[in-house]
């Protein structure tokens, strides 16, 4: 396998190249900053072929929004999305423009198996978030997903004010939730979109995930188990504990 790294923004894509620097064989940046505009689809499978990679790995983050000035690949994509597309489903159709090119795609939950996350309580109080909520909130996170317009959800108060993620990214979401009008506790709940292909756009947290939500007076995390990617648990779960935040992988 020569594999190519697709990296967008975010921790994940460099803690993979630390973390397989002997079998990645050519790294490529996208989007507004990268070496590459998200809309550059032909000629990102273009310069993959060149480098002789026949392996592609996608990961980190990236602005739906910059999917502009589309080339041919991208105009592709878009077509066989459809013009009211998801971002499920343009990952589906970015997908199959690559194998039809003959390039095979894996997923970072492949490389990096011990990096999904794990069930169980990971850090602070577990009883904060009840088993039935759990089950509920991800419940929800799944079916915003379903819909295709994201992974994420927060309650906020009781009974739950739900806010949900949308384009902008968890981020954002955490953000919003942090606003002082929105009542306590507040707890987020991200899961895989049920109809996802696994080897793209897994949910993913870390360190920065953590400070962010201690920063909006979140009380826990919910992620789903074995479905979601953990970059830098360990640092994670220290930043948790140290922050009076639950950190909790459940199974589907």
């Amino acid at each position: 396998m020569r594999l190519g790294l697709v990296a967008g923004g975010g921790a994940l894509p460099e803690a993979v190249l630390s973390r397989l620097p002997d079998q990645i064989h050519h790294c490529f940046h996208v989007g507004a900053a990268g070496d590459f505009p998200l809309g550059s689809i032909a000629g990102l499978a273009a310069a993959a072929e060149a480098a002789g990679c026949d392996t592609l790995c996608f990961i980190g983050a990236v602005d739906r929004r910059d999917f502009t000035d589309l080339d041919e690949g991208g105009r592709w994509v878009r077509n066989r999305a459809g013009a009211d597309a998801g971002d499920s489903a343009l990952l589906d159709a970015l997908i199959s423009f690559v194998e039809a090119r003959g390039l095979a795609v894996v997923g970072v939950n492949t490389l990096c198996p011990d990096w999904l996350t794990p069930a169980g309580v990971l850090a602070g109080d577990g009883a904060l978030v009840g088993e039935a909520f759990r089950t509920a909130g991800l419940a929800r996170a799944r079916a915003l997903g379903l819909a295709d317009r994201g992974q994420a959800v927060i309650a906020c108060g009781t009974p739950p004010q739900w806010l949900e993620e949308g384009q902008s990214g968890t981020d954002a979401l955490i953000a919003r939730a942090g606003s002082d009008d929105l009542p306590a506790p507040k707890n987020l709940f991200k899961a895989a979109k049920p109809q996802q292909d696994r080897r793209i756009d897994l949910p993913a947290w870390g360190p920065d995930t953590v400070l962010r939500a201690a920063e909006a007076g979140l009380q826990a995390l919910v992620f789903e188990a074995g479905a979601s990617i953990a970059v830098d648990r360990e640092r994670a779960v220290d930043l948790a504990n140290g922050h009076g935040l639950a950190l909790i992988g459940v199974e589907a």
